[in-house]
């Protein structure tokens, strides 16, 4: 008998080595790729990218190990995230951790079950009504029905989410340039239909569906599409059609003759306009508040006038008139033609904006890296950058300088001339400097420098490099 027992420990022992085996070979079988995505990369470095993204996995998985056989790709150049076979368990167990309410996630909800909208059609944005138990702590998703979206259609169903609990509100509506601020800062963000479709169809397909509300970025030197806005008056003047448009009541009494004023004369930025506000404002945010309509227009080319006045004190104000007029744009600065809010939305024509977009001349657009710095910053180089720098002599009068170039890591550069030459009368040289990158990825900064001797003293400009050939990728919303 003594002799049997380990015997039988050992066929145990095999069993259960043969079991794990089957476990094992079963969770293999059932892991899929999962990709997951952290927004902006918080690193420079992609290595230290990499490092985050492992110990990330590491804690799902439970060892960083096994978070390197795991993982299949890690994004670390345009955006953070990774991809990683996981099984469904652990798939769960990390949508826990990286939407957690701590790093901004909320829970995404669309008032279309019947505990949430008793009355319907509840989930309407203008009729939305909600249950606060199933609302407290999520965002809500709502659809307008009407073609255009009045402000208080927005404000009230924010606060509605807001009386429910709720952290935030998501608004699909018909496409348009009309943008209506929650009250008290509320979080509330508008999207076109095909976005909201989109939302609903993740959220009825989704188990546990989440959502982070970021705050607004602007993305400067993006061309922005030009459009005359749908209240905007237009053209001809129905009593008179020479004349392009009356202006309001406004008249010109003229040899006994009542004239209506041609008008529009131009068109200008009036929607959607920051504008200082009373503090008894409904709308206003911290003394200011977005006004739209001719008040807000008018400014714009009443600065022009004010600068044309300045030029030309002699100037008439038909001159002035005349010259804005006749100088204006038929098409929006970038390149893009103008059209007109309506139904239909067409190209616009002189009966929606007049002369066009008032204009100054031309000017040539000045370089960042051109500010005349002791040291030299290259945060963005793609193929090549040429800069400029001008020196003062405070040395001896007669001076030679000559230039010694250390150029960053997997850079070239030239400085042209390579020689400053200073007398009595050449007390200030300006040199150009021409830096061009062999990378053909993302890097971070190298370094280098550019010293000019004359044999005794020295100066030394400090350069920093950064190779960027792909650029980060900026969400709009």
């Amino acid at each position: 008998m003594g002799k049997a027992r380990p015997i039988c420990a050992l066929v145990s022992l095999l069993f259960l080595l043969y079991g794990h085996c089957i476990m094992m070979t079963t969770a293999e079988a059932t892991s899929k790729v999962h990709i997951v995505y952290l927004g902006e990369k918080q690193h420079d470095d992609p290595i230290l990218t990499t490092n985050s993204h492992l110990e990330m996995l590491a804690s799902v998985v439970e060892s960083k190990a096994m978070a390197s056989e795991l993982i299949v790709h890690s994004y670390k150049h345009g955006f953070s995230g990774f991809a990683a076979k996981l099984t469904e368990s652990q798939a769960q167990k990390g949508e826990a951790i990286f939407t957690g309410k701590e790093i901004g996630f909320r829970s995404l909800i669309y008032p279309e079950a019947k505990e949430l909208n008793p009355k319907p059609p509840g989930h309407a944005c203008e009729y939305l009504s909600v249950n606060a138990s199933m609302v407290a702590g999520k965002v809500v998703l709502c659809f307008t029905t009407v073609t255009v979206v009045p402000a208080v259609i927005v404000l009230s169903a924010a606060e509605v989410v807001k009386e429910a609990g709720g952290v935030g509100l998501i608004v699909a509506k018909n496409p348009s340039n009309d943008m209506y601020p929650c009250t008290n800062g509320f979080p509330c963000i508008e999207v076109d239909y095909e976005i909201g479709t989109r939302m609903l169809y993740y959220i009825r397909s989704t188990s546990f569906p989440v959502v982070k509300l970021s705050p607004s970025k602007t993305i400067v030197g993006k061309p922005v599409l030009a459009k005359v806005a749908h209240f905007s008056s237009r053209g001809p003047n129905s009593k008179s059609p020479a004349i392009l448009k009356l202006l309001g009541q406004i008249r010109i009494l003229l040899h006994n003759l009542i004239l209506p004023v041609a008008q529009p004369d131009i068109a200008a930025p009036g929607v959607n306009i920051l504008a200082a506000a009373s503090p008894l404002d409904t709308f206003q945010d911290g003394g200011y508040v977005m006004h739209s309509g001719t008040s807000m227009a008018a400014p714009h080319v009443a600065g022009i006038v004010a600068l044309l006045k300045g030029i030309h004190p002699d100037w008439s104000p038909a001159a002035i008139k005349s010259a804005l007029v006749t100088t204006a744009w038929t098409n929006h600065p970038s390149g893009f033609p103008i059209f007109a809010e309506g139904s239909p939305q067409k190209l616009a024509n002189p009966f929606d904006f007049g002369g066009g977009l008032p204009t100054v001349c031309p000017y040539e657009e000045l370089s960042i890296l051109d500010v005349n710095l002791p040291s030299i910053t290259i945060p963005n180089l793609r193929n090549s950058s040429t800069l400029t720098r001008t020196v003062t002599n405070v040395g001896a009068s007669n001076s030679i300088y000559r230039a010694v170039i250390e150029p960053p890591f997997g850079t070239s550069m030239s400085v042209k001339p390579n020689v400053l030459v200073f007398n009595n009368k050449t007390k200030k040289v300006t040199f150009t400097v021409t830096v061009t990158t062999a990378h053909q990825v993302n890097t971070g900064y190298f370094f280098g420098s550019i010293t000019w001797t004359d044999g005794v003293h020295t100066v030394r400009s400090p350069l920093s490099v950064r190779t960027e050939i792909l650029q980060p990728y900026i969400s709009e919303n």
